[in-house]
C-alpha cells in the first residue's frame, strides 16, 4: 500500500543580480495550512532558504532559516506584531554559523491559523558566491508539513 505523504508547499522570490544586500519587498501566502499549529506535537515549520542563481551550474545553497509555525504571531497587516523582524541566516552545515540577516514579516492572517502571510523584505551580508565578489540571491520559502 502506498503511503499518502503530504507534499511540501514552496514559493520563491525573484533573483536580485550582483548584490550582497538584496531588496525584494515581495509577499506570498500559504493557504489552507493545517490549523493545529498550537499543538505542541506539531512540528510544521516555514523553511526559508537563500540561494545564489548560477547560469551554468546548479544554484548554490547559501543559508537557511527555520521558523516553527507555532512561534509565528496572529496578526493582520498593519499590526505592530506584523512588523518586519531581523532573523539570522544559518549556513547549511553542522556548525550552523551565522551567514547574514534576513528582514521578514511572517504572520497568520486569520484566527484559525490557516492562511500564513510571508513578506520577504531584504537581506544583509549575503555571502559572495560569484567571481566579482557579489551574489545573485533569491529566497525559497517552503511550508514543511509536520505531525
Amino acid at each position: 500500500a502506498k503511503k499518502n505523504k503530504k507534499k511540501d508547499d514552496s514559493r520563491r522570490t525573484r533573483v536580485r543580480a550582483k548584490t550582497r544586500e538584496p531588496v525584494w519587498a515581495e509577499a506570498f501566502a500559504f493557504e489552507h495550512v493545517d490549523g493545529r499549529v498550537d499543538d505542541a506535537r506539531n512540528t510544521s515549520a516555514l523553511l526559508l532558504e537563500l540561494y545564489d542563481k548560477d547560469l551554468v551550474t546548479s544554484d548554490d545553497a547559501l543559508a537557511q532559516l527555520v521558523l516553527p509555525l507555532a512561534s509565528l504571531p496572529k496578526a493582520r497587516e498593519g499590526d505592530r506584531v506584523a512588523s518586519p523582524v531581523e532573523h539570522e541566516w544559518r549556513v547549511h552545515s553542522k556548525n550552523r554559523r551565522v551567514a547574514g540577516e534576513l528582514n521578514l514579516m511572517c504572520f497568520w492572517e486569520d484566527r484559525r491559523k490557516t492562511k500564513l502571510c510571508v513578506r520577504v523584505m531584504r537581506a544583509r551580508n549575503v555571502k559572495a558566491a560569484d567571481v566579482g565578489g557579489t551574489s545573485d540571491p533569491y529566497v525559497v520559502g517552503t511550508l514543511r508539513a509536520g505531525t
